[in-house]
């Protein structure tokens, strides 16, 4: 299960491919800059890479000739994998949220070209009715409810699973963008199909195998960025 931040990336012109290719490989890790892009692929109109963070935090450690706490430094690093693909204008940073803003900064002291980097509306109600109007298959197996009222005496927040379809999908028509948390299964065709966690946040989760990770995403970015 594949944890990724998905934001809209665009470089605006015909150039956009070879002009990033370059920014990133003349960026490498320094100890000098603290930061840095590795492990550079291209394939096509995607551009995959590491980035590589130097983050400075501070551990106590107790000195028994001086009877104290003594505060030092030390050098954590992250590895954040990251992919550019300007086919569909999207940037997907594999792992933690955070990750995303560390590469913004790192775009940012990097970069001398125009470029464009924006949010992207993956909220759950959003990309169910963006399959749907795509004439895509796709059902309901768990869904989160922010103001759920029950029968107008009761609210709060609604977490189950979905054990009738036809009722979570009344739901999302009724809650839209309060519903926060769901967890599909999209239908590639009769045979094919693979599960999709989505929140509001925009994080999505694909439950999806090694071998077939690279399809199912593939089909996901075509469906819910090919204008």
């Amino acid at each position: 299960m594949k944890n990724i931040i998905l934001s809209t990336f665009n470089i605006p012109g015909e150039n956009g491919l070879p002009v990033l290719e370059q920014a990133l490989v003349k960026t490498p890790y320094t100890d000098e800059r603290g930061f840095g892009f590795e492990n550079l692929e291209v394939q096509e109109d995607i551009i995959s890479a590491v980035l590589i963070k130097r983050n400075a935090t501070y551990i106590y450690e107790y000195d028994p000739v001086t009877k104290e706490m003594v505060k030092r430094q030390i050098m954590l690093f992250s590895e954040i994998p990251f992919e550019i693909d300007l086919a569909y204008h999207v940037l997907s940073v594999f792992g933690q949220a955070v990750y995303l803003t560390q590469l913004r900064s790192a775009f940012r002291n990097s970069f001398e070209f125009l470029y464009e980097l924006g949010h992207t509306n993956l909220s759950p109600y959003h990309i169910y009715t963006t399959l749907l109007e795509k004439g895509i298959s796709v059902t309901f197996q768990s869904i989160s409810i922010e103001n759920f009222v029950y029968e107008q005496g009761i609210s709060g927040k609604l977490i189950g699973n979905v054990i009738d379809d036809a009722v979570a999908t009344e739901l999302v028509k009724t809650y839209k963008t309060d519903v926060n948390k769901a967890l599909l299964k999209i239908n590639i065709d009769e045979e094919h199909s693979f599960g999709l966690q989505v929140a509001n946040n925009g994080a999505v989760k694909f439950h999806s195998s090694a071998d077939t990770f690279a399809e199912h995403f593939d089909f996901f970015k075509q469906t819910l960025f090919n204008k």
